[in-house]
């Protein structure tokens, strides 16, 4: 069985395991993509994440610097 990770900062917390992100107790809804560049960054805690690096991780659709699709009329 897995481990699972919880992080806590300032009023959040964070629950890598269940992909959740609680804010004082109450879900905040996240793009998977934002919610993957956070755990990532937290994983990170402590040390300087460049642009570049990620930008480099292996993301499903577009990256996350990529501009969003035009909106349709």
């Amino acid at each position: 069985m897995a481990s699972s990770e919880t992080f806590h900062f300032d009023e959040f917390t964070l629950e890598v395991r269940e992909r959740r992100l609680l804010r004082g107790g109450k879900v905040v809804r996240l793009s998977p993509q934002a919610y993957d560049v956070l755990v990532g960054l937290v994983r990170q805690r402590g040390h300087r994440v460049t642009t570049k690096e990620v930008q480099a991780r292996p993301w499903p659709g577009p990256a996350p610097s990529d501009p969003p699709p035009p909106a349709r009329a």
